[in-house]
């Protein structure tokens, strides 16, 4: 009877220590799961911002470019604005010798 009962006693420390090394090795299984996938959304959080600000400085570049060319051709406008108000000015005074 004590030989039964300790035979008991030993697998059922047995099982008790299979059953915590399993979960001793789903836990470190959890915790490298968590660990690879915090290192991948780390690695896709930078390559985002990365993207994002590749991004940000190209539309800043069009958006000078824009502003150049914007400003060019305001120039030109006011250049061909000047030259009209000139020549009506020359019809005006070119009417005006006309009449008189």
């Amino acid at each position: 009877m004590v030989i039964l009962c300790n035979f008991y006693l030993f697998s059922l420390c047995n099982r008790t220590s299979q059953v915590l090394y399993f979960l001793a090795s789903l836990h470190f299984v959890q915790i490298l799961v968590l660990f690879f996938y915090d290192i991948y959304y780390s690695a896709k959080t930078v390559a985002n911002r990365n993207v994002r600000l590749r991004d940000g400085v190209i539309r800043d570049i069009e958006r000078q470019n824009r502003k150049k060319e914007n400003i060019r051709l305001l120039g030109e406008q006011i250049l061909l604005t000047e030259q009209l108000e000139a020549e009506r000015e020359k019809m005006v005074l070119a009417k005006g010798s006309q009449e008189t």
